[in-house]
């Protein structure tokens, strides 16, 4: 008997020990106006690479810039590089505040020598969010990343293709 009692009063010590500990909270993210004049936007452009004129076909480019081709032949080692936004909060714990992200579906791209003026577009545009809204703490290095489809017929003029696309970052 005098075990089960000696192993009850330490059970009821333990438990008014823990009645007793001041209880926190988390403290929830900054608000709009220590954080909306302090983030970093930075961009790098999507570039498909270099290939042979005169063919038909497509490239798939993944978030990462793993590309799969099919019909059009690369020139040299030519890689891929998705489309990279980088996000920098600076104030304290900014970069968990929720951030909302959007893009165009598609892009459209056109020579840069004019003659023949010929336009591709960028299709089935992707990104590596896994949710949206998100927190910038959870993306791997604060980084968005885009990929998407080109598809380009023998008849595209041979020469360097650039466009311009809009995304938005609510913050």
């Amino acid at each position: 008997m005098k075990n089960f009692k000696n192993s009850f009063s330490s059970i009821s010590l333990m438990i008014f020990c823990l009645l007793v500990m001041p209880i926190t909270h988390a403290k929830p993210p900054p608000s709009a106006a220590e954080c909306d004049d302090n983030l970093g936007v930075s961009v790098a452009v999507m570039d498909f690479g270099t290939y042979v004129g005169g063919t038909s076909g497509s490239i798939i480019m993944d978030v990462n810039g793993a590309m799969v081709h099919s019909g059009l032949v690369p020139v040299g080692g030519t890689t891929g590089t998705p489309a990279i936004i980088t996000l920098t909060p600076v104030g304290k714990n900014c970069d968990k505040r929720f951030v909302t992200f959007t893009m165009p579906s598609s892009i459209s791209i056109a020579n840069l020598s004019g003659s023949p003026a010929t336009t591709i577009t960028i299709t089935n545009l992707t990104n590596n969010l896994l949710t949206n809204p998100f927190k910038i703490k959870d993306l791997t290095g604060g980084q968005i990343r885009m990929g998407g489809t080109l598809t380009a017929t023998s008849g595209d003029a041979q020469s360097g293709y650039s466009g311009n696309y809009t995304v938005t970052v609510v913050y």
